[in-house]
């Protein structure tokens, strides 16, 4: 709703606003236009007699370091970037800041304004903009929560659950103590193998029966992240024929296709493949569904 609301400067007495806090670029920006002179005015520094303008103040940077809990560098690019978009201008000196608001009136005007002025929408955008491309500054020194996303949710039959809860049961043999992960994001991790990889659900059973049994590799893929990343990887130790005892032959020469097309056809003659932990067979009409 367009307009403007009364705020007493009071409120900078008030116990919400006097909590010890690091302040953001809005609380920042507000902390000025409430502390600049309404109305023109005197004040004494070093013995001397200064005139302060209505819509000015004199501050020092170590002050507004002190009040916002940020550091040097960050207090100077804010006054920067206000200044670049005509918010305000500031001068400083070894001792003390100067800093006046452009166009105070379009904050504390006594009437309304019939339309919203053009420079005031202008230096928001432009403000907004730029607080935008600058985020990843200033976050290293005021963490900021992220935005959170809804999570798909898998079902505890769908073939990216029963995969992963199928490498957990196969860590376990070699590592009982290791403590439940979040499946949910496991299967998220077998879904973006089968979907953005185009892993086949085959292939990746095949491959973590080999994980299992290998001495080395047991003990680093420990999550589906693991897996999805250092499945080439896994594939060039497992095409060497480091292990393939199941089936009485060596997986030397064979590409991840060719292995994952031989295990299927294999299974699949004999009306599915039964892989246990994953709660049921795949079929040929499974694997043409994924």
């Amino acid at each position: 709703m367009p307009g403007y609301i009364s705020l007493h400067r009071d409120i900078q007495k008030h116990w919400l606003y006097e909590e010890d806090r690091v302040f953001s670029r809005y609380e920042a920006w507000l902390d000025i236009l409430m502390r600049v002179n309404h109305a023109e005015g005197k004040t004494t520094h070093n013995g001397t007699v200064e005139v302060v303008p209505r819509g000015s103040t004199i501050w020092s940077m170590g002050d507004m370091e002190k009040h916002w809990g940020w550091s040097n560098k960050k207090v100077k690019r804010f006054l920067d970037c206000l200044e670049r978009d005509q918010m305000l201008s500031y001068k400083s000196t070894t001792k003390k800041t100067y800093l006046t608001v452009i166009n105070y009136d379009i904050y504390q005007g006594g009437e309304e304004p019939k339309a919203p002025p053009m420079h005031h929408r202008s230096t928001t955008e432009a403000f907004q903009k730029h607080t935008n491309n600058n985020v990843n500054n200033d976050n290293k020194e005021n963490k900021e929560p992220k935005t959170n996303r809804r999570k798909q949710v898998y079902d505890i039959d769908s073939i990216p659950f029963r995969s992963a809860n199928y490498l957990y049961e196969q860590i376990l043999v070699n590592s009982p103590d290791l403590k439940k992960p979040n499946l949910q994001n496991w299967a998220n991790d077998m879904r973006k193998l089968i979907e953005i990889d185009k892993r086949e659900p085959i292939q990746i059973a095949r491959l973590i029966e080999w994980v299992s049994k290998d001495q080395f590799w047991s003990g680093v893929i420990l999550s589906a992240e693991s897996l999805r990343k250092n499945w080439d990887k896994l594939i060039v130790a497992m095409n060497r024929g480091d292990s393939n005892a199941k089936y009485g032959r060596r997986a030397k020469g064979y590409t991840a296709e060719d292995i994952a097309k031989a295990t299927r056809d294999d299974d699949l003659a004999s009306g599915g493949l039964q892989v246990s932990g994953l709660q049921g067979s795949w079929n040929d009409d499974h694997i043409r569904n994924i």
